[in-house]
């Protein structure tokens, strides 16, 4: 990769009875987020969205694992990317307990 950045959004997910509705009002357009996650295995959850971007809307589903910050870091460290972790977005809203962000150049 030349010039690229890769970013891992790192946390814990939290045990969701039912789907949870996030908006984010913005002056270009509104984005709304109907999610819910559940775990799949000890280490795996499984993250079903529904988006909804100004007047397109999109499906989001995928598989997360989860490994800790400093994981992520040695292994990005010991394949030779420059790697930054921070705490989250600034105030972007987030239902983890104990957000990170990892971002390796």
């Amino acid at each position: 990769m030349n010039n690229g950045m890769l970013v891992f959004d790192l946390g814990d997910f939290p045990t969701m009875p039912g789907p949870a509705l996030q908006v984010v009002p913005s002056a270009e357009r509104d984005c709304a987020r109907l999610y819910q996650h559940r775990a799949i295995g000890d280490d795996c959850v499984r993250m079903d969205a529904l988006i909804f971007f100004g007047e397109e809307w999109f499906v989001d589903t995928h598989t997360l694992t989860t490994f800790d910050a400093g994981t992520v870091a040695d292994s990005l460290n010991e394949l030779g990317y420059a790697v930054e972790t921070h705490d989250w977005y600034g105030d972007a809203p987030t239902v983890m307990a104990d957000p990170a962000v990892v971002v390796a150049h």
